[in-house]
C-alpha cells in the first residue's frame, strides 16, 4: 500500500511539471532585460540604432519599455502585458506610464521609438541565449541580452 502512495505522488509531480513545461520555458527565455540594438521601420526602410538608450524588460507576463531622456537625464518607463500566442509569437497590449503619470495610457507616438505602432502589436519571435528578434508587420527589432 505504501508503494502505491509513493507511485501516485511521483506520477502527480511528473504530470504537474510536464503540463506547464512549454509555457514556463518560453517565459524563462524572455525573462530579464534586453537592450535594443536596432529598429527597422518596414514602411519607410529607416533603420534606427539607439546607442544603448532603449530597453525591453520581460518578467512573467509583464513587459517594461525603458529609455533615457536627454533633458533631464532620467529613465522613463512604460509598462504593459504580453501574451504568448505561440512558441514563436507574442502580443503586447496598451502601455501605461509607470512613473510620473501612473496608469495613464501612453500615446502611441511615444512608442514609435520602440518599434511599436499600434495599441496591440503581434511579434514573431526568434531568440537564443543572447539575442532576441521581434518581427511585426511594421518593424523588425533586434535586441541583445543586457
Amino acid at each position: 500500500m505504501k508503494k502505491n502512495w509513493h507511485l501516485l505522488g511521483l506520477l502527480t509531480v511528473i504530470f504537474g511539471l510536464t503540463s506547464c513545461q512549454d509555457h514556463y520555458y518560453i517565459e524563462n527565455e524572455f525573462h530579464g532585460m534586453w537592450q535594443v540594438t536596432s529598429i527597422t521601420n518596414k514602411n519607410t526602410g529607416e533603420v534606427n540604432e539607439p546607442q544603448g538608450s532603449l530597453y525591453y524588460s520581460f518578467q512573467r507576463s509583464m513587459v517594461r519599455l525603458s529609455y533615457k531622456s536627454s533633458i533631464p537625464e532620467v529613465m522613463v518607463n512604460y509598462v504593459s502585458y504580453f501574451d504568448i500566442i505561440a512558441p514563436d509569437s507574442i502580443g503586447m497590449g496598451e502601455f501605461v506610464f509607470s512613473s510620473v503619470k501612473e496608469d495613464e495610457k501612453v500615446p502611441i507616438d511615444n512608442l514609435h521609438k520602440f518599434g511599436i505602432y499600434q495599441d496591440y502589436t503581434t511579434f514573431g519571435v526568434e531568440h537564443n541565449k543572447n539575442k532576441l528578434v521581434l518581427n511585426s508587420e511594421e518593424s523588425l527589432i533586434e535586441l541583445r541580452k543586457y
